[in-house]
C-alpha cells in the first residue's frame, strides 16, 4: 500500500515539471518575439532618424547657399547705390566677382576681375563701315526675321560670346516715349557694332505678348535673340542709356555725341501723335446697339412702347374732336 501511494506520488511530481517545462519554454518563446520586434522597432526608429538628421543637413546647407546670394544681391545694391550718387543719377549695372577671369577682345586673352553680365561679339562690317548707323524701325514680321538671323544654336547660356541686340518698344501717342525717341536714335552712333530696332508696340500687340511688353517705352537687350535685361529707369536719356548698355554688354562707346536735330526727326518719332482710335468707336456703338436689342425684349421695354402708343391714341382723338 505504501508502495502504491509513493508511486502515485513520483507520477504527480514527474507532471508538475513537464508543465513548468512547458510553460518556462511558452515564456521564453514570448521573450524572443519581444526581443525581435523591440529590435526591429529600433532599426525603424534608426532609419526614420538617419533619414530626419538628413533632411535637416540639406536644408542647412540651403540655408548657407541662400545667405551667400542674399549677401552678393546686398553688395550690388550698395554698389548701385553709390554710382547713382557719384554719377548724379545716371543708373549704372556691374557685379564684381572674387575670382579672375580672362576675356577674350579680337583674340588676345584679357586677365580682368570684373565679369559683365553678357558676352556680345558684335563687329562692325565691311558693308556697315562706310554708312551711318540708325536705328531699324521694323513691324512684327521683319523684326522676328531680324531677330532670327541673330540665333546660332550652339549658344547656351549667356556667358558665351553671341550677337546682341537692342530693341524700342513704344506708341506714336505715347509722350514718353517720344521724349525718348531722340535718345535712342542717336545711340546708334554711340554703338555703332549694335544692331538696334524699334517697333511700335500699339500696333503689334502679339509681340507684347511674347516678349513681356508692360508700358512704353520699354528697352530690351536681346543676347542671341533672347531678351534678357530690361531698362527699368525712368531717366530717358543718351547718358544713362550709353552707361547702361556699355556696363551691361561689355562694349565701349565707339563715337561720344549728343541728340542731334536729326535725331529728333526719326527713325523712331519724337512727337506724340494723338490719333482716333477707330476700332473702340466701333466696339462702343456694337455694343450700344447689343444692349438696344437686348433692352427691347425686356417687359419694361414693352410697358414703355404701350405707354407712348396709349399717348399718341389720345392726342389724335383730342385733335379730332378740335376739328
Amino acid at each position: 500500500m505504501r508502495f502504491l501511494i509513493g508511486l502515485l506520488i513520483l507520477k504527480v511530481a514527474s507532471f508538475e515539471n513537464v508543465t513548468d517545462e512547458s510553460n518556462s519554454d511558452a515564456d521564453i518563446a514570448d521573450e524572443n518575439g519581444e526581443v525581435d520586434e523591440s529590435i526591429t522597432d529600433y532599426k525603424e526608429e534608426k532609419n526614420h532618424s538617419e533619414a530626419i538628421q538628413r533632411i535637416l543637413r540639406d536644408f542647412e546647407k540651403t540655408l548657407e547657399e541662400n545667405k551667400k546670394m542674399f549677401d552678393i544681391a546686398e553688395g550690388v545694391e550698395a554698389k548701385v547705390s553709390e554710382e547713382l550718387q557719384n554719377n548724379g543719377g545716371v543708373v549704372t549695372i556691374d557685379i564684381e566677382v572674387n575670382a579672375t577671369s580672362e576675356v577674350s577682345v579680337d583674340g588676345e586673352a584679357v586677365e580682368n576681375s570684373t565679369k559683365t553680365r553678357l558676352v556680345c561679339n558684335n563687329s562692325l562690317s565691311l558693308d556697315e563701315m562706310g554708312t551711318i548707323p540708325s536705328v531699324h524701325l521694323l513691324n512684327g514680321s521683319y523684326f522676328q526675321l531680324s531677330l532670327a538671323e541673330e540665333f546660332n544654336s550652339s549658344i547656351s547660356n549667356r556667358s558665351q560670346a553671341a550677337t546682341c541686340s537692342l530693341t524700342l518698344f513704344f506708341a506714336s501717342w505715347c509722350d514718353f516715349s517720344a521724349t525718348a525717341a531722340p535718345h535712342y536714335n542717336a545711340l546708334a552712333r554711340v554703338f555703332p557694332q549694335l544692331k538696334m530696332y524699334a517697333v511700335d508696340s500699339s500696333m503689334h500687340h502679339s509681340l507684347n505678348t511674347q516678349y513681356g511688353v508692360m508700358a512704353v517705352p520699354t528697352l530690351l537687350v536681346f543676347h542671341n535673340s533672347r531678351p534678357l535685361y530690361k531698362y527699368n529707369y525712368t531717366e530717358y536719356s543718351l547718358a544713362s542709356f550709353t552707361t547702361f548698355v556699355s556696363l551691361l554688354t561689355g562694349l565701349e562707346p565707339q563715337n561720344v555725341t549728343e541728340p542731334s536735330s536729326e535725331d529728333w526727326e526719326g527713325p523712331v518719332p519724337s512727337v506724340a501723335v494723338k490719333s482716333h482710335n477707330y476700332y473702340l468707336l466701333l466696339a462702343f456703338l456694337f455694343t450700344l446697339l447689343c444692349g438696344l436689342r437686348e433692352f427691347s425684349k425686356s417687359p419694361l421695354a414693352g410697358q414703355l412702347v404701350d405707354t407712348l402708343r396709349n399717348a399718341w391714341r389720345e392726342a389724335e382723338i383730342q385733335h379730332e374732336h378740335t376739328e
